[in-house]
């Protein structure tokens, strides 16, 4: 989840889940105000984000690299993470001299990947995607990085299930 826009957004949440089930969240104070915009998406302003203990941009972001830590073959699984997750991602990776751990071989954006898979016309906003592919209605107001995270993997997990040739979840991600 960001502060903001593309031009200046921060990282103030990073969700994860594992196909596994573990799942987990923290956050991370902005340098500056959240934008009005983004906190009608997320509705995290810097009051919330303190009530939540909301510590550094480097903290948040070892933590996140912490429990992905010893898993073997880990997969980054995002919606629209190749123009914005991922762009905010490394930015925030360089200003806090932090690194990917050499177990993530795999990253599948669901956005690129649904569009490449599933029939012209269909909505692919992640929660339409989520709807039509699983068959329970998901409609979000405020949405959250554990919840965003959670709905990525359900896409990714569905898309495989429905036989994308090629593809498959790991077996060791699996166990």
């Amino acid at each position: 989840t960001s502060s903001g826009g593309r031009t200046r957004a921060e990282i103030i949440s990073i969700g994860w889940k594992h196909v596994h089930g573990a799942t987990g969240v923290v956050y991370a104070m902005p340098n500056g105000d959240v934008d009005e915009s983004a906190w009608r998406v997320h509705g995290l302003s810097r009051d919330v984000l303190r009530d939540r203990n909301a510590g550094s941009l480097r903290d948040a972001l070892a933590t996140f690299l912490q429990a992905i830590q010893g898993e073997t073959d880990v997969g980054l699984v995002t919606y629209s993470g190749k123009h914005f997750d991922c762009v905010l991602l490394r930015r925030a990776l360089e200003a806090t001299n932090l690194h990917l751990p050499v177990n993530i071989t795999t990253f599948v954006d669901t956005y690129i990947f649904a569009r490449c898979v599933m029939p012209p016309g269909t909505r692919l906003a992640v929660d339409a995607l989520a709807s039509t592919l699983t068959g329970v209605s998901v409609q979000r107001g405020l949405h959250s990085a554990d919840e965003d995270a959670a709905l990525a993997l359900t896409v990714f997990e569905e898309l495989v299930e429905r036989g994308t040739p090629g593809l498959a979840i790991p077996s060791s991600a699996q166990e």
